[in-house]
């Protein structure tokens, strides 16, 4: 409780020649020997810190153009748009020479400039930045940003053009630099970086481009660096909101003693776009407080939801310091496949590691019980896809779900059963959830669910290997896969027997096989008295087919929500109707459903045995949102049957006066599709160039007919602000007030 401290000073005597030391030694309480010490140190200001990283390196993509046509000075801009130039990764070039890095881009050497851009994004106020670029050329370049020249490599001094020649010739191009880039040309945000390079000669046969971006960025330590991600939901499939959306959410956590203001600062899922939503002001976070931000393209970004989706294949969250505190990454997470219905979250709060947890938004997080890998399946694959598309299924027969991460995933147990990592972070799900789909294709960047090998149409095998990188918890040997785009797999899921899906592949979901001989014909979504919702169902074949004891549902997530009443017949080539009076009225055990009109829904029938056990055989369709009173029906085309919205209804009784009238109906043939009243009338989807491939000549464009005499608004005239739109090969929403 006391220390002794010992005081020094010093008296000058008029009298002595020099001062005389002198000392005292107290003892004091430590409370009293804080308050000193606070005293007498004189306050300063917070250091300024710095952290350095990359904003481009030499690997990345540039878009660039070979086309030898001079661009005049317009393409150096900020907002220049070269979405038609072809793009590729560093290094880019013609040269057999020895590089420094390596040349993952080949271009095609003749044109006397080559041009180049991308750009990089800063978190932070541009005085606070400091940029260094180390280039490799051949034979010189200028190099411009957001329009003005930063700096110069090779080049002679004056005003550049198209035709002016380097002024020296490189043989083997190296690291050159670093040079310093005026942070004055720097603004908040995107920048954008344009580089020409030229050659020394016409004749030459050699080209080379490279640059790597350092930044040094100072910033003060401040409390918004405390606030951590605390718990993330990324594939939720049923826990709805308070508009009764099943949405993705990310919580954050203040581990503090008191408040955190977290205006500006900004969540994304990207780090070239730091600032993708940004936290409105007045945010903020109590003490040992916690705020819950909504991740939904359902409805528009606002106040407490970012307005994007994660992807419950793997995605990753960063939470960024605001710029004015200098725009620091504060907090990242990476994540692969996520378990339906379950989150990943720290245990204990803020501080602790992450682990597959319980549903806790807004709450304290607790760890979810976990089911073991020892019964872990290889379930289906696709060895002989269309491009590059092969790709196989693991599946979870245990009752809870299982991490999967430390686990690795292999096409030859034997010699190489460390093949691929499975990535932190990784779960599989129970129920109709248990399924993860990987794509074999070697392409991992793109994403935690790719993994580092391909399958082969010859045959092969897919193991799953235990953390001991050697214990092989299951693996599947297949055969020669003759047949484009057809899986196999476990049928029933998980079993020995090996079945093929010709038409029923089913990645990252349970295996099925069709129904033999029914069809769901047509389904009534949006309704009113004197119409209900309504299912029709089809026999193809010449024998009549009992339903009863099979299931309908609207949802993969439980397929027995209405058992059909035993006796339920299906005639011969004939027509059977189930009416919403029947299967939303939630008795004998049933649950009680309706389709879905304002976002679209899904139809399943499912067989089952005499004890109520799925075997495995089911139709389904899918169907958009619905017009009133207009129904989607089954529609065979020459390539095949859609499932779209008809002209007419054709239940049986389609002119109903009362409900009860309505349910009278016993099927009836489809109706022609309903057309109109706009139709897409014509396509350009490659319009000739001109000049090269970045010209603006001749567009691609789509037209509109309206196929009747009365206008039609492109909006609701109720809520002009609901606009119509194109989606598809191209992603358009029209403007208001378009008639």
């Amino acid at each position: 409780r006391y220390m002794d401290i010992r005081v020094e000073w010093a008296t000058l005597y008029a009298d002595a020649p020099k001062p005389r030391p002198c000392y005292r030694v107290m003892s004091l309480p430590h409370r009293f020997l804080t308050l000193l010490l606070l005293l007498l140190i004189p306050a300063r200001p917070a250091s300024a810190l710095s952290t350095n990283f990359t904003s481009i390196t030499f690997s990345n993509s540039w878009a660039y153009n070979q086309e030898g046509i001079d661009l005049g000075t317009g393409w150096r801009g900020l907002t220049y748009d070269e979405t038609l130039w072809p793009s590729g990764k560093g290094l880019l070039g013609a040269t057999s020479a020895s590089l420094p890095v390596p040349k993952l881009t080949s271009l095609t050497p003749g044109p006397r400039t080559f041009y180049f851009r991308r750009s990089f994004n800063l978190n932070a106020a541009p005085g606070a930045a400091l940029l260094k670029a180390t280039t490799v050329i051949d034979d010189g370049a200028v190099v411009y940003l957001n329009g003005t020249e930063a700096f110069r490599v090779g080049m002679p001094a004056g005003t550049v053009t198209y035709a002016t020649p380097a002024s020296r010739s490189v043989g083997n191009a190296t690291l050159e630099g670093p040079f310093t880039v005026p942070s004055t040309l720097l603004v908040p945000g995107a920048n954008e970086i344009a580089v020409e390079v030229h050659q020394d000669s016409t004749a030459n046969t050699d080209v080379a481009f490279a640059l790597q971006l350092d930044t040094t960025l100072t910033y003060t330590v401040t409390p918004q660096l405390s606030i951590r991600l605390n718990e993330i939901m990324a594939n939720n499939q049923t826990l709805t909101n308070s508009q009764g959306f099943p949405v993705d959410w990310v919580e954050l956590y203040n581990p503090g003693t008191t408040a955190v203001d977290v205006s500006d600062m900004s969540l994304s899922d990207s780090k070239s776009n730091p600032r993708r939503w940004v936290f409105p002001s007045g945010s903020s976070i109590a003490a040992k407080g916690r705020l819950v931000i909504e991740f939904t393209d359902n409805y528009p970004a606002s106040a407490s939801n970012t307005g994007y989706t994660l992807s419950s294949r793997g995605d990753t969250v960063h939470l960024f310091d605001k710029p004015a505190n200098g725009g620091l990454l504060v907090d990242t997470l990476d994540f692969g496949p996520q378990a339906a219905d379950f989150t990943i979250g720290r245990v204990p709060e803020g501080t602790g590691a992450w682990v597959l947890t319980n549903p806790s938004r807004g709450a304290a997080n607790t760890a979810a019980l976990l089911g073991s890998v020892s019964t872990l399946k290889v379930n289906e694959w696709l060895a002989h896809s269309t491009g590059d598309g092969d790709w196989f299924e693991i599946y979870n027969p245990a009752a809870r779900p299982v991490l999967l991460s430390g686990l690795y995933l292999t096409k030859d147990p034997a010699a190489k059963p460390t093949d691929f990592l499975i990535p932190p972070l990784s779960c599989i799900g129970t129920g109709a959830h248990a399924f993860v789909q990987y794509r074999a294709d070697t392409l991992t960047t793109k994403g935690p669910d790719h993994v580092s090998f391909r399958l082969s149409s010859a045959g092969g095998t897919i193991g799953i290997v235990a953390s001991d990188g050697s214990s092989v918890i299951d693996s599947i040997n297949f055969g020669p896969q003759a047949l484009l785009d057809v899986s196999e797999g476990r049928f029933p899921n998980g079993s020995a027997q090996i079945t093929q899906f010709p038409t029923t592949q089913s990645p990252g979901e349970g295996n099925y096989l069709p129904i033999p001989g029914v069809v769901i014909n047509e389904v009534l979504s949006h309704t009113d008295p004197p119409l209900e919702d309504a299912i029709e169902f089809l026999n193809l074949t010449a024998a009549p087919i009992d339903l009863g004891g099979w299931y309908l549902s609207n949802t993969k997530d439980n397929l027995k929500k209405y058992r059909i009443p035993a006796g339920t017949q299906l005639p011969a080539n004939g027509y059977a109707v189930l009416y919403e009076v029947a299967f939303n009225a939630g008795t004998g055990g049933n649950v009680a459903f309706t389709f879905n009109s304002a976002h679209g829904d899904t139809a399943h029938l499912s067989q089952a045995d005499g004890s109520g056990t799925l075997t495995g055989y089911r139709c389904s369709v899918a169907f958009p949102a619905a017009a009133h009173g207009v129904s989607f029906g089954r529609y065979a085309t020459s390539v095949g049957v859609d499932f779209v919205p008809m002209s007419a209804t054709t239940f049986g009784a389609d002119a109903p006066a009362t409900l009860t009238q309505f349910r009278t109906g016993t099927g009836l043939p489809n109706a022609a599709p309903r057309v109109g009243p706009l139709v897409i009338n014509e396509l350009m989807y490659h319009p000739p160039s001109v000049v090269g491939t970045n010209d603006n000549s001749h567009d691609e464009f789509v037209e509109l007919l309206n196929i009747t005499p009365s206008p039609v608004t492109l909006y609701d005239p109720d809520a002009p602000t609901n606009t119509w739109s194109i989606h598809g090969g191209i992603d358009f929403t029209f403007p208001q007030n378009v008639t």
